[in-house]
């Protein structure tokens, strides 16, 4: 009897088991306490305290917000040197001293051992600088050359041969030097590349004048007829037809215009109202404006200095760039078109 009590027992703690296996799950319940106002029973769990049924939410903590740091600097490009970047401004010849920053810092430095490597240097070592007429404003042609990195302390001090450093002073690095000549060159030529003018020998008295060539024809003509004074620097103007140059006829330099056609010959200089000293005076190096309004010349007139002139191709509003420089000078301009 015992025996089979036990038996229905465990029989029926089984099927019980089974029949809670096969049943689907059901999430508990969970309680929590949650204090309030009312004074807590400490022998009873519901006086003074809620009961909450169902799934716990999970606290989400707090996600870090990234504070935005401050904007990067943006990187400034400058401005590319070249032809297109300097048209329309004055280049010369100067001796000049350079402004602080173009100065250098370390001769045992090779990328600063001279200083002159790094600005327009001609061969005969004078600076280029550049006027503009928008701004007025005169300035070195070249930028500053970049601060150089010091050698690390310690760092035995680099050596350089005497060829090598000869061999970059009669060649000096520079970007406006190259405009300079190409300018310089440039106006010797119509713009369309087909007239070019240059000074020869007049085949009846010998005196040097302005001739132009035709290379399409293979044709030149002699262009003035000066019978004593000789005639040189001469430069065509923007549109290809009139010339500027200098001449000796009247016993000084004058600044004279005439077309490609040797017709409509006008001197600039020396006119009613312009200030010339009595004494010897210089006028060399005439080069034409981008839009062919005005010239510039170097003279020695009133300071006896060199200094850059400008006029209007009329030969009116005549004034110096330089304002006087001495004891620097300023020689040889070119305009950039």
């Amino acid at each position: 009897m015992l025996a089979l009590l036990v038996g229905a027992l465990v029989q029926t703690a089984c099927n019980s088991q089974d029949d809670s296996s096969r049943q689907p799950s059901t999430p508990r319940s969970i309680r929590a306490m949650v204090p309030t106002t009312t004074p807590r029973n400490l022998g009873s769990f519901e006086t003074g305290n809620a009961w909450l049924f169902g799934t716990a939410t999970p606290t989400l903590l707090p996600t870090a917000t990234g504070t935005p740091g401050p904007s990067p600097t943006p990187t400034v490009t400058p401005t590319p040197l070249n032809a297109e970047t300097l048209k329309g401004q004055l280049l010369f010849r100067s001796s000049r001293p350079l402004p602080a920053a173009y100065s250098s810092t370390s001769l045992s430095n090779l990328q600063v051992f001279n200083s002159r490597l790094f600005q327009g240097v001609s061969d005969n070592g004078n600076v280029i600088w550049r006027f503009d007429p928008v701004w007025g404003k005169l300035a070195p042609c070249d930028s500053p050359p970049a601060t150089p990195t010091p050698f690390p302390a310690g760092t035995p001090t680099p050596v350089m041969l005497f060829s090598d450093m000869s061999r970059l002073l009669q060649k000096p690095a520079s970007e406006c030097q190259a405009i300079y000549d190409a300018a310089i060159t440039a106006q010797t030529w119509s713009a369309d590349k087909r007239f070019e003018v240059y000074i020869g020998s007049d085949p009846n008295g010998g005196r040097p004048q302005v001739f132009v060539i035709d290379h399409s024809t293979h044709t030149q003509k002699m262009v003035t007829h000066f019978g004593v004074g000789v005639s040189y620097d001469a430069v065509f103007a923007p549109d290809g037809y009139h010339l500027a140059f200098i001449s000796q006829e009247l016993g000084q330099d004058n600044l004279y215009t005439i077309t490609r056609d040797g017709t409509d010959l006008k001197r600039l200089t020396r006119l009613p109202g312009q200030a010339w000293t009595t004494t010897w005076e210089w006028i060399k190096r005439p080069t034409w404006s981008a839009d062919g309004t005005q010239l510039a010349v170097w003279s020695n007139k009133v300071s006896g200095a060199r200094q850059i002139w400008v006029l209007h191709a009329d030969g009116t509003n005549l004034h110096s760039i330089s304002n006087d420089p001495r004891p620097a000078e300023d020689w040889d301009p070119v305009w950039v078109r």
